[in-house]
């Protein structure tokens, strides 16, 4: 790792190099905000119909079983999709990046098939820690999946590695979902009930596995000499061995979800399955903010690591801006509605019992909302080679949700979870956002980052609680559009527009085949800086 001080010796970044990385984020984003879309709305009709399908009871049983499994499959992956992506992202040799891969995918294969072993062979075995019998041939029918899951985000990492989110969107983000919601549907239809929809669950994860494999087979090989050069370029001094690597992130990861569902989990030691269902159901609509943030999470890790390798920082500052602002954009409109309108998007989404969560809610979606505004601050980090700090800071983000856990969860049940899962949430990038800012200079505190942001807080909050405070829920919809609506507004009207925005016209132009030019030059009159036409042709 390399901490010293980086700006003497960087020279300005150009125009040039600018373009690369705001094209290959706001592609990559494209992309994932597509796939993200199609995860929202399939992960919606899924879990509306499961809910209504079953008893609350059995929906707390599911969304237990999700939540260790999903933690099972993370301890196993042993941090290998992360390091992956990092390592193949730093290395420009053939030779190199075969390596990792080789690598990564024995390590992967093995450590699959024994997790999945295990598991089965000891669900009875953890079902009784939870002294709840009933998880047992959940977990067994679920080991599958914690195979699938290791090996489908080793697969994605591969080509993550590469700047390149096309497989990860299609397979894991929306071939998955959709098939879970296509063999839902038919086994509910048949009247499976409960088993139907854990059989479905299971199919598919298989079934997309079994396309990202094929996919990976044929294509993974192409993309790695495509992306190859015949030396290294750049700064090798923050170069990271693989395994020491996979181990920090190792730590990281299981770190990070304990962060991420140590409350839930915990949540199921003191109170009832029905409780945790209902604390489910607040978690899905607040996770809503860190699926969206995957759109930019996702490919600033691979793209922070080049820039790293180039010691190019001054493209790291801009384009960490602009990424921070589309975060921005998504995660608004879920905000206000989900925090102004808690109750009324509980109701909508799952039904009236599920209401009893509003407040639990409320806190969530503040929580993430104030960790959205922190831009991607943990991928840029790991970009940087700095995983054991990383890891120092997950670390401090677990005791933190760990200790309030057993400490309020037994007094405030739903309340206590949700208040030790925000302050761990905004606990580990802010740490993260205060290292890149000491040592690289890199926030998003910008003003065409705050002046948008601003404006959109002083006309949307007089709108939710003063005129429309309690919304029919068939509104709601409408009011996310009119969140997104006032804040691109803002950022016209403040002439905040940043150069590396021009790329969605881009992509705009690309996707219609239709060259916008009116549209172009009304925005670049508004740029903070003279646009860099040449690095963001029209087309993107």
């Amino acid at each position: 790792m390399d901490s010293s001080e980086p700006t003497a010796p960087v020279p300005a970044a150009s125009n040039e190099a600018l373009g690369r990385t705001i094209r290959s984020v706001g592609r990559s984003a494209s992309i994932m905000l597509v796939a993200t879309l199609c995860l929202l709305v399939f992960q919606f009709l899924t879990r509306v119909l499961v809910i209504h399908a079953i008893t609350v009871q059995q929906w707390g049983d599911f969304s237990l079983g999700l939540a260790l499994t999903s933690f099972l499959a993370l301890l196993s992956s042993f941090g290998v999709p992360t390091a992956v992506a990092r390592s193949l992202a730093f290395e420009t040799t053939m030779a190199d990046r075969w390596k990792v891969v080789r690598t990564a995918s024995t390590v992967t294969f093995s450590a699959a098939v024994a997790a999945a072993i295990l598991v089965f062979l000891f669900s009875t075995q953890i079902a009784g820690v939870f002294h709840k019998p009933e998880l047992g041939p959940i977990l067994a029918l679920f080991s599958v999946t914690v195979a699938a899951t290791m090996v489908s985000q080793v697969l994605a990492g591969f080509f993550q590695g590469l700047e390149r989110v096309g497989p990860n969107a299609i397979f894991n983000q929306i071939l998955n979902p959709a098939l879970f919601l296509v063999f839902t549907s038919l086994f509910l239809f048949f009247h499976w009930g409960f088993e139907g929809a854990l059989l479905g669950y299971v199919l598919s994860w298989v079934a997309s596995l079994g396309a990202l494999g094929l996919y990976t087979a044929l294509r993974l090989k192409p993309a790695l000499t495509s992306a190859a050069t015949r030396a290294f370029e750049g700064d090798a001094s923050a170069r990271v061995p693989f395994f020491e690597l996979a181990i920090t992130l190792f730590g990281v990861a299981a770190l990070a979800y304990v962060t991420s569902y140590g409350d839930t989990i915990i949540l199921g030691l003191f109170k009832p399955s029905t409780a945790v269902a209902q604390y489910s159901t607040a978690m899905t609509l607040a996770r809503l903010f860190l699926v969206s943030a995957g759109t930019i999470t996702y490919i600033f890790l691979p793209v922070s690591a080049r820039l790293r390798r180039q010691r190019d920082f001054g493209t790291l500052r801009r384009s960490y801006v602009t990424s921070s602002r589309w975060l921005l954009a998504i995660a608004l409109p879920m905000f206000f509605v989900f925090f102004f309108d808690a109750g009324e998007s509980l109701r909508f989404t799952f039904g009236a019992a599920y209401v009893v969560a509003a407040p639990a809610l409320q806190v969530l979606a503040l929580s993430s909302f104030v960790a959205v505004l922190l831009g991607p601050a943990p991928p840029a980090l790991g970009g940087m080679g700095e995983s054991r700090l990383i890891m120092g800071f997950t670390l401090a983000s677990s005791v933190v949700n760990i200790g309030l856990s057993f400490t309020i969860i037994p007094l405030y049940g739903l309340m206590g979870a949700a208040v030790a899962w925000s302050v761990a949430r905004v606990l580990y990038p802010g740490l993260c956002l205060i290292r890149l800012s000491t040592a690289y200079q890199v926030t998003p505190f910008r003003s065409h980052y705050l002046k948008p942001l601003a404006l959109s807080l002083a006309i949307l909050i007089p709108i939710f609680v003063l005129v429309i405070p309690r919304p029919h829920p068939i509104f709601l919809p409408l009011l996310f559009l009119l969140a997104v609506g006032v804040f691109l507004g803002s950022i016209v009207v403040t002439r905040t527009i940043d150069p590396g925005d021009l790329v969605i016209i881009g992509a705009v132009e690309r996707w219609l085949h239709l060259p916008l030019p009116r549209l172009r030059r009304f925005l670049e009159r508004r740029t903070i800086a003279p646009p860099v036409s040449a690095a963001l042709p029209a087309g993107g």
